[in-house]
């Protein structure tokens, strides 16, 4: 449950006192009715226009949180470069304002425990002036970013992540930045069709790929990489971005991999957009393969996919850096 959309955002009228007064109430109301319903927080630009006045709203809701009426911080992420009104969330140059570290910093200013979850109403990557596979790159780091925030910095540490809603999937109108999609049609019965953009692309193909996985392993604030597991496959998540990862070398090695592994495919923006996918033949030695340099492109987050699994939860199927051979863990 939650109420009140950016109340942080430049144009909106009311104050952090009248905001706590409201959130207050209604929180309260749906909690007298099942006490452990989810509320969250009024959204809150999670990549601010305005710093200085987010701050003032998530201080003013703190008490709420300490008092057991809301559960999650729902912040909005948004990332580009908006000509003349930038939001504080350029990841193409750093990572200051990524969902995992922009997290910890509304937790810190807003004084929360680690049981604090979050969500994000709105996400999107837009980049007014680039290209289709510059945008799709850019939202596959933002996508997967949101899926990957961890309750703290340490290692290992919780996924606290709810939901998150890309915005705006089913808007077709070719000059708005946030759309997902190059036509959308909705009949009143419930039929519909989505051709999507390349940034829908990314995210339909993305979901597709992992459908039924889970996540095992999650580094959002050192090696920035996830793995997941299920359907007799493993994943791993690398933003391969160096402000994201400590992983400085874009030829990794795969270890610990099951004898059985026969296939490995590297997923890219490029080689989506393209509907093609770079799949090679693979016989592990000692359980380890070397992905090719030229298949991981450079400041761009990839999936790397292998046909096969092994039977635990523990963190034996690592990426490794060859150049310093740091195992990251």
């Amino acid at each position: 449950f939650g109420i009140f959309n950016e109340v942080d955002h430049v144009h909106s009228p009311h104050t952090p006192e009248e905001i706590f007064r409201a959130v207050a109430g209604f929180a309260a109301g749906v909690k007298s009715v099942d006490r452990d319903a989810i509320v969250l927080s009024p959204s809150i630009g999670g990549t601010p226009m305005d710093v200085d006045r987010a701050d003032k709203f998530l201080l003013s809701l703190s008490p709420l949180f300490k008092r057991g009426l809301l559960d999650g911080l729902n912040l909005h992420s948004y990332h580009d470069y908006k000509p003349n009104k930038p939001h504080y969330s350029a990841i193409d140059d750093d990572a200051t304002w990524s969902p995992t570290r922009n997290f910890l910093r509304a937790k810190r200013i807003a004084k929360l425990g680690s049981k604090t979850r979050l969500a994000a109403g709105e996400f999107n990557y837009r980049n007014w002036m680039g290209s289709d596979t510059e945008q799709a790159a850019g939202f596959m780091t933002a996508m997967w970013d949101q899926l990957m925030v961890t309750a703290s910095e340490s290692l290992p540490s919780p996924r606290v992540q709810l939901f998150s809603v890309p915005y705006n999937i089913p808007d077709a109108r070719p000059g708005r930045q946030t759309t997902m999609a190059a036509r959308f049609d909705w009949q009143p019965g419930g039929d519909y069709e989505f051709e999507p953009n390349a940034k829908g692309l990314i995210l339909q193909e993305q979901v597709r790929l992992t459908k039924g996985m889970r996540f095992v392993r999650v580094d959002s604030h050192r090696s920035a990489t996830a793995v997941l597991k299920g359907r007799g496959r493993t994943a791993w998540v690398w933003h391969n971005r160096e402000a994201f990862s400590s992983l400085a070398n874009k030829e990794v090695k795969l270890v610990g991999l099951p004898a059985e592994t026969r296939r490995l495919r590297v997923v890219t923006a490029a080689n989506t957009l393209a509907k093609k996918s770079n799949v090679m033949p693979i016989e592990p030695v000692d359980g380890s393969v070397r992905i090719p340099s030229e298949l991981l492109p450079d400041n761009e987050t990839v999936l790397i996919m292998v046909d096969a699994m092994d039977s635990s939860d523990d963190e034996a199927i690592e990426i490794l850096n060859p150049a310093n051979q740091d195992l990251i863990k």
